[in-house]
């Protein structure tokens, strides 16, 4: 199945509705097999970064169905 895969070392934020406790920004760190990617997000509840794993076919559903905002920038040239 064709799908489309968010882009390594680009942010993201997933985003419901205002004051959603899901909403959240993420940057993607890698592809897995072609068919996963792998995501860390801040925790505020744990005060570190919280690395996920999902299949491709999620960020697809979430891109498709409008949750999806394109940052526009990656982590490492925010950096600089």
């Amino acid at each position: 199945m064709e799908f489309e895969m968010p882009e390594v070392g680009k942010t993201y934020e997933l985003f419901y509705n205002e004051g959603n406790c899901n909403n959240m920004i993420f940057h993607v760190r890698a592809i897995v097999d072609c068919e996963y990617f792998v995501y860390k997000w801040w925790s505020t509840n744990k005060q570190s970064w919280r690395y996920i794993i999902e299949w491709g076919y999620l960020f697809h559903s979430w891109k498709r169905d409008g949750l999806i905002i394109d940052k526009g920038w990656s982590e490492c040239e925010r950096k600089h």
